[in-house]
């Protein structure tokens, strides 16, 4: 084991003292015999880490560290507040704690199967959903303002179950209480690629030959392998299907395929989309200079959503979750989205929340630009030219066209149509973020 640095001795000593106690640099410095420079950034380290916290007028002290948060000590009271909702019944009930969120968007007959007692069922003006959640013993968040029927209030008021009305819809009282999990639990609670990824992993180099192929399927009974220059950059991918029938000692360089990666840090729902996309059984994953740092099969990202189900605080981005639901196709200038806009993605009137037809228009656009020239986008601007309602349960389609792109700028055309009918338009200018 390597020895410790004088910088990780100090965030160590700084944990180890009781919450409370007050930290200077020049107490450290003198019981630790470091320089003032060396504590000084050490503190702002423990500072980042939650270790420390400055108060005014009383200094640099000791704090509790953060843990992560269950989902179950998020409160009905929270939830209240988050969402600017309004309690029609069950003040009493508030301060009970939540074991999940379900969004009433099927029919009242498959409910048994989502709808957990001491949950949230979040549903709009649906009577009949919101007596069948009450009746498995779930609290009830209405949408859209909506005040329930006087039968409901008091077969809540009988089941012991609180009623809350919020003015916002159902894709925004998501938005708010993925943000609200998020923020109460550490970054690594979202599955990573990183933490799915085989770090040990087989590779070609350039100047090997179709021979080395073979040698190296035979003794790690693997077929895929990336193949990297020099620097450990990814250059390509080999697949039985690029040497079939080639001669043994034809060049990798001559029949790889180029190579569709990933970077470490992205969410494994991305990631996930990405190789059923791209039709890929492995990705090699990079960092953010293009060098391989291990790769991800198609078996790992099922083990980690096996594992992510097991796990109830564990979580995936808002925009993942939005586009689970759609398919893709390549067209002439770039790609098209196909799928159905359900109860979740509406706002309180059951058509298409605004922020989710952004939300489709700016993915898709990335994703066009990401499959036809190999960059990444960041959205400067999006204007939207057009927009008509889209009703719940409609199929639609978003199209987008990568219009041109330069060194820094990319101008991509996103059209979305339900039918025939071209129900949005948008126009996104951005920056092109090659790796």
């Amino acid at each position: 084991m390597a020895p410790q640095t004088k910088h990780e001795q100090i965030l160590q000593y700084i944990e180890a003292l009781p919450v409370g106690t007050k930290v200077s640099v020049r107490r450290i410095a003198r019981e630790l015999e470091v320089s003032d420079g060396t504590a000084y950034r050490a503190i702002k380290e423990a500072e980042a880490q939650g270790l420390v916290s400055s108060i005014p007028k009383v200094g640099t002290v000791r704090i509790e560290t953060p843990e992560a948060r269950e989902i179950e000590d998020l409160t009905l009271a929270e939830i209240k507040r988050l969402v600017e909702g309004t309690v029609l019944t069950g003040e009493e009930y508030l301060s009970r704690g939540i074991k999940a969120f379900t969004i009433g968007a099927s029919t009242v007959d498959v409910l048994p199967h989502y709808v957990e007692e001491g949950s949230v069922f979040i549903v709009g003006n649906r009577t009949d959903a919101q007596r069948a959640a009450l009746e498995l013993g779930a609290h009830l968040l209405i949408i859209g303002g909506f005040t329930p029927e006087e039968e409901i209030i008091q077969l809540a008021r009988q089941k012991n179950r609180a009623v809350i009305s919020t003015p916002y819809d159902t894709f925004a009282v998501t938005s708010i209480i993925n943000r609200a999990l998020l923020a109460a639990m550490p970054d690594k609670e979202i599955v990573l690629v990183e933490d799915a990824m085989v770090r040990e992993f087989r590779y070609l180099k350039a100047t090997d030959r179709i021979a080395d192929w073979h040698a190296a399927v035979e003794k790690y009974h693997h077929s895929r392998f990336p193949v990297l220059n020099e620097a450990g950059e990814v250059i390509g991918l080999v697949t039985p299907v690029d040497v079939f029938g080639r001669e043994e000692d034809e060049p990798i360089s001559a029949v790889m395929r180029p190579a569709v990666t990933v970077e470490q840090d992205v969410s494994i729902g991305h990631a996930a989309r990405l190789m059923i996309w791209e039709g890929q059984e492995l990705l090699p994953v990079v960092d953010d200079r293009g060098r391989a740092v291990g790769v991800l099969s198609r078996q790992d990202i099922i083990n980690a959503y096996q594992h992510l189900q097991k796990q109830p605080h564990i979580t995936d981005t808002l925009d993942n979750i939005v586009l689970s639901g759609f398919r893709m196709e390549d067209t002439e200038l770039g790609v098209k989205l196909l799928g159905e806009i359900t109860e979740f993605m509406t706002n309180e009137f059951g058509f298409a929340s605004v922020g989710v037809l952004v939300t489709l228009i700016n993915s898709t656009a990335y994703i066009a630009l990401k499959r036809r020239k190999r960059l990444d986008l960041s959205t400067e601007s999006l204007t939207l030219l057009h927009i008509e309602p889209v009703p719940f349960d409609q199929q639609v389609e978003v199209e987008a066209a990568v219009l041109s792109t330069s060194r820094r700028v990319a101008k991509i055309e996103v059209t979305v149509r339900q039918g025939e009918q071209l129900v949005a338009k948008a126009f996104i200018t951005g920056k092109n973020l090659e790796r």
